[in-house]
């Protein structure tokens, strides 16, 4: 390099510089791309998560309008049907004790009986419709103040079993309802048909399950009990939500129900 003329050491120098610019060039290309790459995929996330938040927000507002709309339609039947129906039974209640034949007045308490049944599911729909009772807590209390309720009316010796810790777990108002009414209906049932003049009512939850068992002291399952449209529907409300429910005759009196329903956990 020394024996090189000074213009082309020159040259050289500047050919270097040069192509040192050039890489260098090109290495800032690339890091502005990459760096432009990277912006792109952080403002897509973002984009995307803007999307998503979107549609949980559009979710929650319906959510909410279905909630408003469960309360407005439980207020209303609460309100309106249920004090008609009352107002109806009432006036059923007064109009038979002015009925004079036997014949009129049996008719009167079936009108009398069928109202107050009305009645009484119309509550049970309020209920299940209201969504401060959607946790299983609130069901188990509910049937228990039924069957104390009852058993209390009706001067009869009971037990009832509670969970010691119940877990916290969400239970929609169409499983409530469906629950409740099987439980209302078979002790209905021994109410009416089994004589008994003890009830064991047993809650238990277990496996993300809940077990309820109701054993009495009567006389057993009747023959039109047993092969009517009033088990096949408890029955087929279970088979709805995934449960199972037995009804036997014990092996001495009485009858053992048991409903096993799959409930989960929060």
């Amino acid at each position: 390099m020394e024996q090189l003329p000074i213009e082309i050491k020159y040259t050289y120098l500047i050919a270097i510089a040069i192509l040192f610019l050039f890489v260098c060039f090109i290495v800032a290309l690339v890091f502005i791309y990459n760096k432009r790459q990277v912006y792109f995929l952080i403002e897509k996330k973002l984009s995307l998560a803007t999307y998503q938040n979107s549609l949980l927000e559009k979710d929650l507002e319906k959510s909410k309008a279905l909630l408003a709309e469960r309360k407005r339609i439980s207020a209303d039947l609460h309100d309106d049907l249920g004090s008609t129906i009352s107002s109806f039974a009432l006036m059923l209640h007064l109009a038979k004790e002015k009925v004079k034949t036997p014949e009129s007045q049996e008719d009167m308490n079936q009108l009398y009986e069928q109202a107050m049944r009305i009645n009484e599911n119309i509550k049970d729909i309020v209920w299940a419709s209201n969504t401060e009772n959607d946790t299983l807590e609130m069901l188990l209390i509910h049937m228990r103040q039924y069957t104390v309720i009852q058993c209390e009316k009706l001067h009869l010796e009971f037990e009832i079993d509670m969970p010691k810790h119940i877990p916290e777990c969400t239970i929609d108002g169409v499983k409530r309802k469906d629950i409740l009414l099987t439980v209302k209906e078979t002790l209905n049932n021994i109410f009416k048909h089994a004589c008994a003049s003890n009830i064991h009512v047993s809650f238990l939850t277990k496996n993300d399950e809940l077990n309820i068992s109701i054993i009495d002291n009567g006389i057993g399952l009747p023959e039109n009990i047993k092969y009517g449209n009033g088990l096949l529907q408890m029955k087929n409300r279970m088979i709805k939500q995934q449960g199972i429910y037995e009804i036997t005759n014990n092996a001495t009196c009485g009858t053992t129900t048991t409903l096993r329903i799959p409930i989960l956990y929060t």
